[in-house]
């Protein structure tokens, strides 16, 4: 933090600065030198460049002012004090105004430095957690899947028992009818109450067959039902 508050990398840098002010002298000499007779052409590059309706609008100002004092100089004989601040008003106007959109133009909104690098990181990290996030559910669709049609392999398999050693990866399914308490408790939305309920339930009926089940019996709140269906498997 620099002084004042104002992040160093924040404020612009003197080569910044010294390029700005080139460009802007560069937009200025165009209707400097010419009397304003060619103002509209600075305005012209940067509307189209910088794809800018208010820019285009000034541009067909200038093109219209150009006009009228080109009609006025034409007429011949001595020019009239209007006349004068006409083509002063130009010419000063138009020099002054497309050095400051040369200028203005270059600075634009400046980046830091960490935000050019952490951006990318994060989106990185994002696409990184979505995609772990999908192999998950896969995983757990195909232990899912195999429980269903072969619930001795699904056993012997340990799906669903992340308490004992095993090597297949079921994608964080937990057996809801025979995971010890310290594995219920990370079930979601459920406080210690509800699992030594859930335990004492478990014991009484010998298992459940669903989340449904399971909820009815334990009361559980119906805005739980998605969460605990996402990890939740019963194994007879």
């Amino acid at each position: 933090m620099a002084e004042g508050g104002i992040d160093a990398d924040e404020r612009p840098g003197r080569r910044g600065w010294v390029f700005s002010i080139g460009v802007g002298v560069l937009y200025g000499a165009v209707p400097l030198v010419t009397l304003g007779m060619c103002a509209p052409l600075p305005f012209i590059y940067a509307a189209v460049r910088r794809n800018s309706f208010p820019l285009g609008i000034f541009t067909s100002l200038y093109i219209a002012w150009v006009m009228v004092v080109f009609k006025m100089a034409s007429g011949g004989g001595s020019h009239s004090m209007f006349e004068n601040m006409m083509l002063g008003g130009l010419w000063l106007g138009s020099t002054v105004h497309a050095f400051a959109v040369g200028v203005i133009g270059c600075r634009g909104p400046r980046r830091r430095k960490r935000d050019i690098i952490v951006t990318p990181l994060a989106v990185e990290r994002d696409r990184i957690a979505q995609a772990a996030a999908s192999r998950r559910r896969r995983l757990r669709a195909k232990a899912r899947a195999l429980a269903e049609r072969d619930p001795d392999a699904a056993r012997e398999l340990r799906i669903g028992r992340p308490d004992l050693p095993r090597t297949h990866d079921d994608g964080g399914l937990i057996d809801v009818n025979h995971v010890p308490a310290r594995v219920l408790a990370t079930l979601p939305g459920l406080d210690s109450a509800a699992i030594v309920r859930l335990i004492e339930r478990r014991v009484a009926r010998g298992g459940f067959r669903s989340v449904e089940d399971m909820a009815r019996d334990l009361a559980l709140p119906t805005d739980l039902l998605h969460d605990l269906a996402e990890v939740a498997i019963f194994l007879g």
